[in-house]
């Protein structure tokens, strides 16, 4: 469904099939909670793209993990109050919210509460993009350059970074050498121009 653009029949089913897991009586509760909780932040994504409100879902996903104690592994991610957070991070930045995104970003520390540096470096993105949003170019330039280090190849494959890159680029008169070796890492040469759609 998300691939097919049907983005509120995918937070429909998410939400719902979050309904049937919190229904359960499981001997473990905290991977009832947790699977509900997983359930949950799936419905953001579709939800934020589609510009609707992710509030509710991030407040009791947020609810569910802090009664943990702790992340749980629950059908092969990690349930916890960071991946909530991380969650809603991306989530903002989507919607371009960028004041929620920063608040939500405050609260992770991505090497100690993150797993996995795929994870930690997408993130990055995200927290860049918020800081694109609010013009803030040389924060996002940092982070960007944090991203790069912890994962030069895939960074190197990014749409968003180069899109980010770009637009970073385009509201610089001169170009720094921390903002030139980004250019490079996506392909820019430290000169070229990248343009991003108009929201």
């Amino acid at each position: 469904m998300l691939h097919q653009g049907r983005f509120a029949d995918s937070e429909r089913v998410a939400v719902a099939a979050a309904e049937a897991a919190g229904a359960v009586r499981d001997a473990r509760p905290g991977r009832r909670d947790a699977t509900r909780g997983v359930l949950l932040m799936t419905a953001v994504g579709p939800a934020a793209v589609a510009g609707g409100d992710v509030a509710a879902y991030v407040a009791e996903a947020a609810a569910l993990a802090a009664g943990l104690g702790g992340p749980v592994s629950v059908h092969g991610t990690s349930f916890s109050v960071a991946s909530v957070r991380m969650q809603a991070v991306y989530a903002y930045a989507v919607r371009r919210d960028y004041g929620r995104a920063l608040r939500e970003a405050a609260a992770v520390r991505p090497l100690e509460d993150l797993p996995g540096t795929i994870s930690r470096a997408r993130h990055l993105l995200d927290i860049a993009q918020a800081h694109v949003d609010a013009g803030e170019t040389g924060e996002a330039t940092g982070v960007l350059g944090q991203a790069l280090r912890m994962a030069p190849e895939w960074f190197s494959h990014q749409e968003a970074a180069r899109l980010l890159v770009g637009e970073i680029m385009d509201r610089k008169a001169r170009l720094s050498d921390p903002l030139k070796d980004l250019a490079r890492a996506v392909g820019g040469g430290g000169e070229a121009r990248y343009y991003r759609a108009s929201a």
